[in-house]
């Protein structure tokens, strides 16, 4: 009775051991990685829209796989999730190195050219015009000299054309507006076509300034001299406000000119999805 209850609990044990040693290869050559599968789940997640996680997996395969067919086309691709997450900035500090890289394939380069002058076309967005400058000069000279000859890079380079040749913007003259200001309170507001501003700072200005006359004339120094350090700090306001308005205003003309010209080529990135191929 003993011998068939240890025979019972025996022959189960032996068949588990040799289930596990002989599926555990199988188990390891199915956890091995492949750099196709490795691809192919990282530009699952991209399309997903889970960026993140998709760079961690296009850097694995770059880990893994240094010498792959494919890493010059994860490199691309780390830089898109960058951008499709809003992080321009770490696109264009992750692409940099890369672009004095001989060793990357001539469609790739031209590629990521493309990519990398979008993104500095988009950085710093919400800054004047005027401190964007070098982001955008930057971005037309890696625009230069494309060799591929797809629709996008058309697109690039007829951008491009366009932008060099685009018409001078016309600007107002900062030193006209200050001057104006200062001869009349709200004059320069008005050369810039700022009619509201310049028309308020008109009237409270002179408003302030026959306040402290009268004080003077009523011999009230008091009130004299509030008022008229009233009457200093808007006349002074007025031509700061029309020379700084016409920064401004020059500063856009030139942004408006640009996004124009973006909208009229399509010369923007748009991450591809299951349901849409995006753009670039």
């Amino acid at each position: 009775m003993i011998r068939t209850i240890a025979g019972f609990f025996f022959i189960p044990s032996i068949c588990a051991v040799l289930l596990s040693v002989s599926v555990a290869p199988v188990i390891a050559k199915d956890l091995q990685l492949n750099e196709d599968h490795l691809f192919e789940y990282a530009g699952y997640l991209y399309k997903s829209g889970e960026y993140y996680r998709a760079i961690s997996e296009y850097k694995r395969l770059q880990y893994f796989f240094p010498d792959s067919s494919l890493s010059d086309l994860s490199i691309l691709q780390i830089g898109r999730s960058y951008m499709a997450g809003d992080r321009v900035d770490e696109a264009i500090d992750y692409w940099q190195p890369y672009i004095s890289n001989s060793d990357l394939h001539n469609t790739t380069f031209d590629r990521l050219k493309i990519l990398l002058g979008i993104s500095l076309l988009d950085a710093d967005k919400e800054e004047p015009f005027s401190l964007r400058a070098d982001n955008i000069s930057s971005a037309f000279s890696y625009f230069r000299d494309l060799n591929t000859e797809d629709r996008e890079a058309r697109l690039i380079v007829d951008f491009s054309n366009d932008w060099i040749s685009r018409p001078s913007v016309e600007k107002k003259s900062p030193w006209i507006a200050g001057t104006l200001s200062a001869i009349l309170p709200g004059a320069g507001s008005l050369y810039t076509g700022r009619y509201v501003e310049g028309t308020y700072a008109f009237f409270i200005t002179g408003l302030f300034l026959y306040a402290t006359m009268e004080a003077q004339n009523n011999e009230q120094s008091g009130l004299a001299a509030l008022f008229g350090f009233f009457s200093v700090g808007f006349y002074g306001g007025s031509i700061y406000a029309a020379i700084n308005g016409v920064y401004k205003q020059n500063d856009k003309k030139e942004a408006d000119q640009l996004t124009r010209l973006r909208e009229k080529h399509g010369i923007w990135f748009i991450p591809e999805t299951f349901e849409n191929e995006g753009r670039f």
